[in-house]
């Protein structure tokens, strides 16, 4: 139907008129008398949207209202919530001034439209704000509708681990809580403004009457806030029912006390020596009255909220009382209990602030608000139910008059909650949006490449200063063409601000470990020129190695505790650029000299250089090929000499991991006569300890889980308190007890990735570490353990993660499986279904969704279940994207055993694992994707696992289309032209060299197959191949990174030489300046884009 409008004749009849959307209203006629509204797709939403308008009588309806537009500094927001305020009713209940006009005040959702000169909010942000619509003084309309319109500064920015129904709880109770704190009481608010009209004295006493009513509750949290903040001692006492008083006191109050006591006035002076300053959140009767007695002798005042609050008889002397409107928050006119607020400039400013001060988050955790909202009932039936639930719940706004409706839980007396209204509910009563239907794998999102990659920064290390107990943390920057740059966790401060600098390494290619801060000074690799430099805070870098034209990477540093000018660091030195001819050693970086000087050599590698606490001991892995770090490293220990700056090492010790059979990795030092490192001789990686020349494990019984990941890219793994395992794709964290043999103490932790674990100090059991959780990015904790003993932790977020602006609701969460392979052998998978709050399914019956099986890389890798926001991309457009997460045979993470499967099989086990996983899931008993449209993706290894999937397989069907990403198209050329730290590992993977194995390499490369390829491939080396099927006529495209040297782009040129031998058409892009994968910001925007528009194509999902 065309939207109309509802208005009022001449004869006060209703009519209907234009464009129109749902709204609450004030009854004008009754309900059933209106006309029938007809379905509209155009109008669909709105249909299911209903809001509130105020008019004649004392109740409300729905009703059709025009859309609002925004206008200079406005934007206009789809609402999600609303909350109710007993405001709400009293206004419908007794209309200010005109009938027609919207009412309703706490709203959130997100902003769909801004208005001229708005800079400051994108379309899709989540805003929460309060509007005032209930007079004609102003034009504005209120918040009851599916739309509504705020100032551009007075919206809050909602965190992204807060709900809408949250977050609707906070603009008008927060506001006023704030108001009479800070304004009327003087309390040191936690923001800037200039509107304060008292001062406390020291160590001032705060009321908070009826502090479990939204205003109370909120006071609270305002009150214990500023007190941490300003570090001034307040103290805070509250009143509140008895069932009350915990929560109260777990919320930083000093004491409370039972309103319904006859003494509770004279316990609470006893108890404060004299109240300074109350707030009265009833403001009724005689409440402020026997607040007043609370007072010491020197008085103060009772901030109200009714302007007849205050009982003139009974009261103290020089206690005063001032009242105050929230609505002055707003900075415009209204009309108010039959008078006129005048506009205020300085409190709405006041209002601005606050409101900064909320969208801010909290300093621990950014992802929350500062304060805690109030606890939510959400009442299903939509809006509808605000006048027949809601509005006769609160009654007149008197605790006395309110009551409930019915048996249902949402319609029971209310108390210590705040009532919030969704838009939709599901048939089982749980909130929802309104929600649509339509095909799978083309649903509209929010989603998109350029909201996922613009300005996303991701945490690349986390470093310790051991003398300071400093964090610092590397930040990658793909905004910046890719470059890492060190910071201050703490104070934000870059150590090395611009472009120039770029804090990483190119060692093992991979790189990895490029920095060291120790005493204030930090130590760290150059990508740009390959030397180590020196730099303090406020300081210009200076270099510490000369110069060798790039052929000296270092990694991997330690300082000397007492010469702390000598540096041991992990060199490999490319003089002579060829595999072969790559040295890897130990070394000693002497900074005042500006000299390297070699240390240790011999090995085929190196990794993890520790001195002991006395500076006279150091240890260190190592290995030799063909073995990978994971598969045979090695710890050893030797004897530091120093003389006249020169370093030795003597009597080096051989103290665990043996070649091709047990690797030890990550050694640390406990103390001068212990050393912590792991090992996988039981089949998992379990942690030991070196001590009195003995090798021991630190566990009584081997335990299954791997304390420990693959070394792909160097990382220390300094001593600290907690050690980290991983089961099943998850991480955890454990209490290990060094002194004697027993059992790990798994700790309660919310994050399923741990990475870069690092001690800050013994004595207060406080380790750092990146965190992430299933639904959010990773952050940088930081992790307290008071007592040991009982392992119960505290986590303080230090620097959270860039989240792109979207709701969680969006969000798609892992679903561990298991599947068994046909050979009985285990195969773990990760499920992502299709999800957004925007769709309920399919419209088209028994349709399943088309599915991505994505493959890690490594071949070693292991797919983890914390959030990425590219499988998010997919899932919000109805796709199983990394529904399958394949971690195949040979993947880390399960135990040396299920690594060990890939030996001699890779090309065989890992293809065979990714059909069986997705024909097992298209099947019964899970039946979760459309067997037809299961297209296969994977980068690096990966990739090759893609190509071999749809060119060497016995089915090559079996996949609808696939995507290569830097993967290996021919085996023969990868020996040939790969870095030193791979060059040996297809031997172990095939099951031997390219001239004891020939007949393998040729029949395990995809190129030997090319003609096999029967589905539309996407190679990216970085490369884009696009096979569309036309007879015998192939087209494609190639992306390749400049300087690959993981996967040189000349595996992209042979297979782009092989299609383009059969007549095919091909397209080749190279990506300047990128390497083995994507760092700069519009490369991998532009892949994402590139992918999806592939699959769309090529399934048909797009005219």
């Amino acid at each position: 139907m065309e939207g109309r409008e509802f208005v009022k004749d001449d004869d006060g009849k209703g009519i209907w008129e234009t464009s129109a959307h749902d709204a609450y209203v004030g009854q004008y006629p009754r309900l059933s008398e209106l006309p029938v509204r007809e379905p509209s797709s155009h109008h669909r939403a709105y249909m299911h949207h209903p809001r509130a308008l105020n008019a004649p009588g004392n109740t409300a309806i729905v009703a059709d209202v025009p859309i609002p537009e925004p206008g200079d500094n406005e934007i206009r927001i789809s609402v999600h919530s609303v909350a109710l305020n007993p405001i709400d009713p009293l206004y419908v209940a007794n209309p200010q001034d005109a009938p027609g006009r919207v009412v309703g005040s706490d709203i959130a959702g997100t902003v769909e439209k801004v208005g001229k000169d708005v800079t400051q909010w994108s379309v899709g942000d989540r805003v929460a704000g309060f509007l005032q619509g209930a007079t004609s003084v102003n034009p504005r309309p209120g918040g009851f509708a599916e739309f509504a319109i705020l100032e551009a500064d007075l919206a809050i920015r909602i965190p992204s681990a807060a709900t809408f129904e949250e977050a609707a709880t906070l603009p008008l109770c927060s506001l006023t809580a704030a108001q009479a704190l800070f304004i009327r009481l003087g309390l040191h608010a936690p923001f800037p403004h200039t509107c304060a009209e008292a001062e406390l004295g020291e160590s001032p006493a705060i009321l908070i009457y009826s502090a479990a009513t939204s205003v109370g509750l909120l006071a609270v949290e305002l009150a214990r806030v500023a007190r941490t903040a300003s570090g001034k001692p307040y103290r805070i006492f509250a009143t509140a029912s008895e069932k009350h008083h915990q929560r109260l006191l777990d919320s930083g109050v000093d004491a409370v006390f039972d309103y319904r006591s006859p003494t509770w006035p004279e316990d609470v002076y006893k108890a404060s020596g004299g109240i300074s300053a109350a707030l009265d959140c009833i403001s009724e009767d005689e409440s402020t009255m026997k607040i007043s007695h609370t007072f010491g002798e020197s008085g103060g005042t009772v901030a109200v909220l009714r302007q007849s609050a205050w009982h003139p008889e009974g009261h103290k002397d020089k206690v005063n009382v001032i009242y105050s409107a929230v609505w002055s928050g707003l900075g415009h006119e209204i009309l108010y209990n039959g008078g006129t607020i005048p506009p205020s400039s300085s409190w709405r400013a006041f209002t601005v602030e606050f409101f900064k001060f909320l969208s801010a988050g909290s300093p621990t955790d950014a992802s929350r608000f500062p304060i805690e909202p109030i606890p939510q009932r959400v009442m299903p039936g939509g809006l509808e139910a605000v006048v027949p639930d809601a509005f006769q719940l609160l009654g007149s706004g008197k605790v006395i008059e309110r009551q409930h409706q019915g048996s249902e839980p949402w319609l029971q007396p209310i108390s210590a909650e705040k009532l919030s209204v969704c838009y939709r509910t599901d048939d089982e009563g749980e909130i929802r949006l309104d929600t649509y239907s339509a095909p799978y794998g083309t649903w509209s999102s929010p989603i998109t490449a350029e909201a996922i990659t613009k300005g996303a920064i991701s945490f690349a290390d986390v470093i310790v200063d051991p003398i300071t107990s400093t964090t610092y943390h590397i930040e990658a920057r793909p905004s910046e063409e890719g470059r890492n740059t060190l910071i201050n966790t703490k104070t934000g401060q870059e150590l090395t601000p611009g472009k120039e600098w770029n804090v990483r390494t190119g060692v093992h290619e991979y790189g990895g470990a490029p920095a060291i801060v120790y005493n204030d000074f930090a130590f760290f690799s150059r990508f740009n020129d390959g030397r180590v430099y020196r730099v303090k805070e406020g300081r210009e870098p200076e270099a510490v190695t000369p110069d060798s034209d790039k052929a000296h990477r270092f990694a991997n540093f330690d300082v000397h505790p007492k010469h702390t000018h000598l540096l041991v660091s992990v060199l490999e030195d490319h003089t002579i650029d060829q595999p072969a001819a790559i040295v890897n050693s130990l070394c000693i970086i002497n900074t005042n000299t500006k000299t390297v000087h070699p240390l240790v050599s011999g090995a085929d590698f190196y990794a993890s250089p520790k001195f002991s606490p006395d500076g006279t001991r150091l240890a260190w892995q190592q290995w030799f090929h063909p073995d990978m770090p994971w598969e045979g490293g090695q710890i050893h220990i030797g004897d530091i000499i120093i003389e006249s700056d020169t370093v030795t090492v003597k009597n080096t010790v051989h103290i665990a991991g043996e070649t091709k059979k047990i690797s030890a990795a990550f050694p640390s030092w406990a103390n001068n006569d212990t050393l912590i490192f792991t090992s996988d001789e039981s089949g998992y990686i379990n942690p030991w300890k070196y001590q009195n020349g003995k090798a021991t494990a630190l566990f009584p019984q081997p335990v299954e889980q791997e304390f420990g990941v693959p070394l792909w890219v160097l990382q220390f793994f300094p001593y600290a308190i907690l050690d980290k395992a991983v089961k099943d794709g998850r991480s955890g964290l454990h209490i290990v007890d060094l002194t004697g043999v027993s059992a790990p103490q798994a700790l309660d932790v919310p994050y399923v990735v741990i990475n870069h674990i690092r001690s800050v100090s013994r004595e207060t059991h406080e380790v750092v570490f990146t965190g992430e959780k299933v639904d959010e990015e990773a952050s940088i904790i930081k992790c307290t353990i008071a007592d040991l003993s009982s392992g119960s932790p505290t986590f303080t977020v230090l620097k959270p993660a860039s989240v792109p602006p979207f709701s969680r609701d969006f969000v798609s969460t892992p679903q561990p499986m298991t599947f068994k392979a046909a050979n009985g052998d285990p195969i773990h998978v990760v499920y992502y279904a299709p999800r957004t709050p925007d769709y309920s399914g399919s419209s088209i019956a028994g349709e399943r969704p088309p599915c991505v099986l994505h493959v890690h890389g490594g071949p070693t890798g292991l797919t983890v279940q914390s959030l990425n926001w590219k499988v998010q991309y997919f899932t919000s457009r109805g796709w199983a994207w990394q529904v399958l997460d394949v971690n195949y045979g040979g993947s880390s993470g399960y135990g040396r055993d299920y690594i060990q499967r890939l030996v001699g099989n890779w090309g065989v086990v890992d293809v065979e694992d990714c059909i069986q996983a997705a024909r097992i899931i298209s099947s019964a008993p899970y039946n979760l994707v459309d067997p037809k449209r299961v297209v296969i993706r994977g980068g690096s290894a990966g990739g090759y696992t893609v190509l071999a999937a749809l060119a060497n397989a016995p089915d090559v069907t079996a996949f609808a289309a696939g995507t290569s990403s830097y993967g290996v198209s021919d085996l023969n050329p990868l020996v040939e032209h790969t870095h030193k730290f791979e060059s040996r590992y297809l031997e172990k993977l095939v099951g031997g060299t390219s001239k004891e194995v020939p007949e393998v390499y040729k029949d395990r490369s995809p190129l030997n197959h090319a003609d096999r390829i029967v589905a539309p491939l996407l190679v990216r080396q970085f490369l884009y191949l696009q096979f569309l099927r036309r007879v015998v006529l192939i087209c494609g495209k190639i992306l390749q990174g400049e300087i690959d040297r993981v996967v040189p782009k000349e595996q992209a040129e042979l297979i782009y030489d092989g299609v383009k031998s059969r007549g095919g058409i091909i397209e080749y892009k190279l990506y300047l300046g990128e390497g083995h994968g994507w760092r700069q910001e519009k490369n991998i925007r532009d892949a994402l884009e590139r992918e999806l528009q592939f699959y769309e194509g090529v399934l048909g999902l797009k005219n």
